[in-house]
């Protein structure tokens, strides 16, 4: 018997999967801020409820878009059970090939359910799940994964309401580590605004008091300073939010920038690559502001454009032979001599 769990932003589901048969679901709230010992607990309570024999149990498995979640379960159920719980991620042997831009960012939510429908129904498949959002993906015929889209109009006209938080911390090898139920700092987070731009910014218009209504500000100031160097990009961005299709997005560039991009590049730009350079962006200001205001940071000059940054590697790449471990020269200098 395995332990199964599919953690929502609203809702935790708990069920078996005893020889291929689903059994024993429970659904809870999801609750980010609970600590290990708390789910422990709750889970030990569910699984007495539902009369579950622990000694059956021979395996667990999570998917879960909640990090925080993710780490307090496989903790509570190492401790029940003795047994480590796998997570749904990148590098997990589903049987489906992943064929978008960059595998990673596939959340695990609509990797079990496309594998799911290939299991159930066969391919090729729209997957539609209809939880806080509203997601949908296609799997051909192939069971290759080519992408989907996330829909949260129902979620948009409460969005107002929702007090945001944030909890930064920063990693031994300077990364950040982000506890957050929306950010700019997170790329899929940054995608779902833009994705809902203009519900969003009519959702929060003059809501002073809502968090909401601060973050458009702030996505609107980042998304200005990440595309500034990226014209095609931010035309891109635009015909986006104005409501074009790709088919007329890429005449419109043709005509521009005389360049063809294919309507799956074009997908790819949208979906991806722009929500990681406003996301990017968002990190380096964080880490100035960490660095000037709340802890003193170690700065250096760049021997190529002489601007004074931060030393880490946000901003400059390592080098073991240097002195401080970076190269002397920025990032962003680095990218315009290779061309980047």
């Amino acid at each position: 018997m395995i332990l199964a769990f599919d953690v929502g932003n609203t809702n935790m589901v708990l069920g078996t999967i005893d020889n291929g048969v689903i059994g024993s679901i429970a659904r809870v709230h999801t609750e980010p801020k609970n600590t290990a010992a708390e789910y422990g607990i709750q889970l030990r309570q569910l699984i007495e409820y539902y009369d579950i024999d622990l000694k059956k149990i021979e395996g667990a498995i999570i998917c879960s878009v909640v990090p925080t979640v993710t780490d307090a379960l496989q903790e509570a159920v190492q401790r029940l059970t003795g047994l480590n719980c796998m997570a749904v991620g990148p590098g997990i042997r589903t049987g489906m090939n992943v064929r978008i831009d960059d595998p990673t960012t596939l959340a695990g939510d609509l990797v079990v359910g496309s594998v799911a429908a290939i299991a159930y129904y066969g391919t090729p498949a729209i997957v539609l799940d209809m939880d806080t959002a509203t997601t949908m993906a296609v799997v051909d015929e192939k069971n290759c994964y080519r992408g989907g889209v996330i829909n949260c109009v129902n979620t948009i006209k409460s969005v107002t309401k929702i007090d945001l938080y944030e909890n930064i911390t920063i990693n031994a090898d300077g990364s950040l580590k982000m506890d957050s139920n929306l950010s700019l700092l997170v790329p899929k987070h940054v995608s779902m605004m833009l994705c809902n731009y203009s519900k969003l910014k009519e959702s929060a218009y003059s809501k002073f008091n809502s968090d909401i209504y601060y973050m458009m500000l702030a996505l609107d100031e980042i998304t200005e300073e990440a595309l500034a160097n990226y014209p095609l990009y931010r035309d891109l961005l635009i015909y986006k939010i104005d409501g074009l299709q790709n088919v007329q997005i890429q005449t419109k560039l043709q005509e521009t920038y005389d360049i063809t991009y294919s309507i799956e590049y074009i997908s790819s730009l949208w979906r991806n690559k722009i929500p990681k350079l406003i996301a990017e962006t968002a990190e380096k200001k964080w880490l100035v502001w960490h660095y000037t205001e709340e802890e003193k940071g170690v700065w250096k000059k760049c021997s190529k454009c002489g601007q004074i940054k931060l030393a880490h590697t946000k901003f400059f790449s390592k080098n073991k032979t240097s002195k401080d471990g970076y190269y002397s020269i920025c990032k962003d200098c680095r990218n315009k001599k290779k061309g980047v």
